[in-house]
C-alpha cells in the first residue's frame, strides 16, 4: 500500500490547508481497510483514492469493444475529439429548455440504457461501482438518483472517448457546473447535496501518450471565476493564474491505468485531463457522486 502525496507549497492567495493534497493508492481487494474513505474525502483528511484493478482488463475491453461497436450516430458528439455515451447531461441541460417532460424523456431513456447494459456490454457496470462504493461508504446505501417524479434513472456513469490531436478536458470542479446547467442540477439538488460533489471514473483504455488527470493547486472556495480561453483563473483577491504556466500553479498528474478507478474531492478541486497524444483514443467510464440531504445515503450519477 503507498499513499501519494502532493509536495504542493501553498500561495497566500489560495485558500489555506493545514495539509497538502494527499491520495491514497491501494489495490481493490485493500479496499475494506478504508471503510470510511467517502466520509474522509468529504471531511478532507484525503482528497481521493486511486484504487487499483477494480475491474479486469478483460472486462474493461469488453466495455470499450462494445462502446466502438455502437453505431456512430448512436454516440453522442460534443466536437471532433470528444464522445459521449449515453447522452450527457450538459447536453441535456442546454436542449431542455427547463422542459420537465424532456428531463422525464432523458430519465427514461437512461433506465433502458443501463438495464440492457450487463447483456450489451458484458459486464455489471453499475453491480461492481455499487460493491466498490459501499466498502468506502462509511454505511451509506448506494444508490443512483431517480428521475423527475420517480420516473426513470440518472445515468449512473458515460463512456467517455478522448481523440488524439486535439482531445482534452478543459480545467473545471464540479462546483462550476451548478450555474452552467441549472435545470440538471436544479432537479438533482431536491434530494441531494450538490456542494461539493464528487468525481469518480475508471480507465478503459489509456492513449500512447498525455490524458492524465491534472490537479491544480487551486480550489473552489477561493478561485471561482474562469476567465478567457479557459486557461486563466480568477481568485476572490482579483488575482489570476495562467494554467499553463507552470511557475505560476502547480500541479500533480495522476495517470491510472485499464480497469483503475480514481474518485476525489473533484468539486472542489480545479482539474483537466492533458491533450491525448498519439494514435489511440482515451476511453473512460464515470461520472460524480453526491451526499443525500439526511448524508445516509451516496447517490453516483452522470
Amino acid at each position: 500500500m503507498t499513499l501519494l502525496k502532493r509536495l504542493f507549497k501553498k500561495k497566500p492567495a489560495v485558500a489555506p490547508r493545514s495539509a497538502d493534497y494527499n491520495f491514497v493508492e491501494i489495490h481493490a481487494s485493500q479496499l475494506d481497510d478504508y471503510k470510511d474513505g467517502i466520509t474522509k474525502i468529504k471531511n478532507r483528511e484525503i482528497d481521493g483514492f486511486l484504487v487499483r484493478n477494480v475491474f479486469s482488463k478483460e472486462e474493461v475491453d469488453k466495455i470499450t469493444k462494445a462502446f466502438l461497436a455502437t453505431p456512430i450516430e448512436e454516440r453522442r458528439k460534443i466536437n471532433d475529439w470528444l464522445y459521449f455515451l449515453p447522452q450527457a447531461f450538459a447536453q441535456l441541460d442546454q436542449n431542455s429548455h427547463n422542459s420537465r417532460e424532456l428531463l422525464k424523456e432523458y430519465y427514461q431513456e437512461a433506465e433502458r440504457f443501463w438495464k440492457e447494459f450487463p447483456e450489451r456490454f458484458g459486464v455489471d457496470f453499475v453491480g461492481r461501482i455499487k460493491d466498490t462504493l459501499a466498502k468506502i461508504g462509511d454505511g451509506r446505501a448506494i444508490e443512483i438518483p431517480k428521475g423527475v417524479d420517480g420516473e426513470g434513472i440518472y445515468n449512473p456513469a458515460t463512456i467517455k472517448e478522448l481523440k488524439p490531436g486535439k482531445g482534452e478536458l478543459k480545467a473545471h470542479c464540479g462546483n462550476l457546473f451548478h450555474k452552467e446547467f441549472p435545470t440538471f442540477f436544479g432537479h438533482l439538488m431536491e434530494t441531494s447535496v450538490i456542494h461539493n460533489q464528487m468525481s469518480y471514473f475508471i480507465m478503459l483504455s489509456p492513449p500512447e501518450s498525455g490524458g492524465e488527470l491534472t490537479l491544480y493547486d487551486i480550489e473552489w472556495d477561493n478561485v471561482q471565476k474562469r476567465l478567457h480561453g479557459d486557461t486563466v483563473l480568477e481568485d476572490m483577491q482579483g488575482n489570476t493564474y495562467d494554467l499553463l504556466d507552470e511557475r505560476q500553479v502547480t500541479r500533480k498528474k495522476l495517470a491510472p491505468g485499464p480497469g483503475d478507478m480514481i474518485t476525489f474531492a473533484g468539486g472542489q478541486i480545479w482539474h483537466k485531463v492533458e491533450f491525448i497524444e498519439g494514435s489511440k483514443s482515451r476511453f473512460t467510464i464515470g461520472g460524480f457522486m453526491s451526499r443525500s440531504k439526511d448524508d445516509k445515503t451516496l447517490y453516483f450519477w452522470s
